[in-house]
């Protein structure tokens, strides 16, 4: 069996930011004290719960009004700690694009919908 869009939008979130938050072992403590990346980690914490369905389910929603919605105001608040930004906002809207008909109703996510392209730093 193939997985699905979803699941591969899942993994590309998770390819792109379980290294980089891996990686904070390396940063020395200056840097540990004023780049949080509390957002990268609570926007991938449930994603093991959702990725292993091949379609939408209503956990799905939640996730996108609620941690994806946080992780994209949270960017917007401040860009400079979020380097993977403009990807993983991408992945967002193309994951709001597959939800079926069903589920539109109950998707809110009004942060993902206005989503401005955050310069490179």
């Amino acid at each position: 069996m193939t997985a699905s869009r979803k699941q591969f939008i899942y993994a590309e979130i998770l390819d792109r930011l379980l290294p980089f938050t891996r990686n904070v072992q390396t940063w020395g403590v200056w840097r540990r004290v004023f780049l949080n990346l509390y957002s990268e980690l609570e926007l991938v914490h449930n994603i093991g719960q959702l990725i292993i369905y091949s379609e939408f389910r209503i956990y799905d929603i939640y996730w996108l009004n609620a941690q994806a919605n946080n992780y994209i105001y949270e960017c917007k608040r401040n860009p400079i700690m979020h380097t993977s930004y403009n990807e993983i906002s991408l992945l967002l809207e193309e994951l709001i694009s597959l939800v079926p008909a069903e589920f539109e109703a109950k998707l809110i996510a009004p942060e993902i919908r206005r989503r401005p392209k955050m310069p490179r730093t």
